[in-house]
């Protein structure tokens, strides 16, 4: 088999294996509603994969440097994760020890497979037009799996408490739903516009159908990503795109003011769930006290509206890393509850990404987790500052990244969800991708 064939062959797996995780989440979705078994048939299958691309990396990379690298990053990572469940001598049993590490998996997929999946595109030459196709067919396959649902009145809703609130089609998470139809509509703007009217009813269904997903974060996210489009594309002076842009937009705003998702927006903001109450008005001389309360009735009521209710998770889990001994503080107070800890609240995590990654993972865990992204983030600001020169695909995809990273600060469900982050590895090996060409031009 010619050079050549291998490289595509390595390429169709990767498309093959993108293509899958959307149906496998389904199936996964009507398992986990319907039948009482714990295991998740999408985690084992991305552990395979990432079994797959270790393989890649141990007998195909040809880069010594980044595989001396890489293999003292996996070293620190396996020293810490053994040390961390040691340290949870209290849990020392086979099922919870299994259950600690698919936690330690979810959260350590991103960075894993971000610098794995770099050198495979690398290796096989796998270039951003093949990316770009990826998220093409993704786009139109989550369209597909949201709309037939959509039609046919079988989805679920966003809300498990509340079967009336928010639409995810067949899939069982919204807060991982919101994030991925982010940063699909925001791919597929990218590369469809030089096919206009054939891709425009596309995207104005898919738009419809993320704002009945009825979460703050697809709500926010679709119109942050088409206000850029069009800010972008003005500064451009790309006037054909704008008024492609602009007809999308227009379509939103009158989708969301004619009632098609607005009560489910007035819902989330307003339900039981997000405890959100509107302050007494005070007497005419209201007492210092009286103040104090409508002025702390006002805070709370904005806090969670922007949070949902995660602070209060936050001040359960730091009170129990607050009083757990020091050992636990540095490799991460774990994620089941111990007779040591005797705090269930240590099993409900906080749903913003970072922080649940510091106190579960530890000081050790969460400078481990950042490095690679420290690292890179350096090695990029210094190529662009050698190139003197900035491009549109690198610009639009850091803002998405910086876009969900924000997302991650509030809502959760980003760098810790790997049906999310491993499209979020994508965007990353664009920026890298995109660099690697620029420099080729230079030289």
């Amino acid at each position: 088999m010619k050079k050549v064939n291998k490289d595509r062959l390595n390429y169709y797996i990767l498309f093959g294996y993108m293509i899958l995780c959307p149906i496998l989440d389904v199936i996964n979705s009507f398992i986990q509603r319907y039948f009482v078994i714990s295991i998740s048939i999408g985690v084992i299958f991305k552990g395979v994969f990432l079994l797959y691309l270790l393989y890649f990396f141990l007998f195909k990379t040809k880069n010594s440097k980044l595989k001396k690298l890489f293999i003292i990053y996996l070293g620190m990572l396996f020293i810490w994760g053994g040390l961390f469940i040691l340290n949870r001598y209290s849990v020392l049993s086979i099922s919870n020890i299994i259950s600690e590490l698919l936690n330690v998996f979810k959260i350590f997929y991103f960075p894993i497979v971000t610098i794995l999946l770099y050198i495979y595109t690398v290796e096989s030459k796998i270039k951003i037009k093949d990316i770009e196709k990826i998220f093409g067919v993704l786009f139109v396959e989550y369209l597909i799996l949201l709309f037939i649902p959509f039609i046919t009145n079988t989805g679920f809703s966003s809300y498990f408490f509340n079967q009336k609130d928010g639409f995810t089609g067949w899939f069982y998470a919204a807060n991982e739903l919101g994030p991925i139809t982010i940063i699909l509509i925001f791919e597929f703007l990218n590369i469809a516009v030089n096919n206009r009217l054939r891709n425009l009813w596309l995207i104005l269904i898919y738009c419809y159908l993320m704002l009945l997903i009825g979460t703050k974060v697809a709500f926010l996210g679709l119109f942050i990503v088409l206000l850029y489009y069009l800010i972008r594309w003005i500064i451009s002076r790309n006037w054909k795109n704008v008024i492609f842009i602009l007809v999308i937009i227009c379509f939103s705003v009158l989708a969301t003011f004619k009632g098609v998702i607005i009560g489910n927006i007035n819902k989330m903001l307003t339900d039981d769930k997000n405890l959100v109450t509107t302050p007494q008005k005070p007497n005419k001389k209201p007492a210092t006290y009286q103040n104090n309360q409508n002025t702390d009735a006002n805070y709370q009521g904005i806090l969670n509206i922007i949070l949902s209710g995660r602070q209060i998770y936050f001040l359960n889990t730091k009170e129990i890393y607050a009083n757990s001994r020091v050992s636990s503080q540095i490799l991460g107070i774990g994620f089941i509850n111990t007779t040591e800890v005797n705090n269930k609240s240590i099993e409900k995590t906080i749903e913003i990404d970072f922080l649940d990654i510091f106190f579960h993972c530890g000081i050790i865990g969460f400078i481990l987790y950042l490095l690679p992204y420290i690292l890179t983030t350096i090695n990029i600001i210094k190529r662009l500052i050698k190139m003197k020169k900035i491009n549109w695909d690198i610009v639009s995809n850091a803002f998405v990244f910086a876009l969900l990273i924000m997302i991650s600060l509030i809502a959760g469900h980003i760098l810790t969800a790997p049906a999310v982050s491993m499209l979020l590895s994508f965007v990353i090996v664009i920026i890298l991708l995109k660099l690697l060409e620029m420099e080729k031009k230079k030289s």
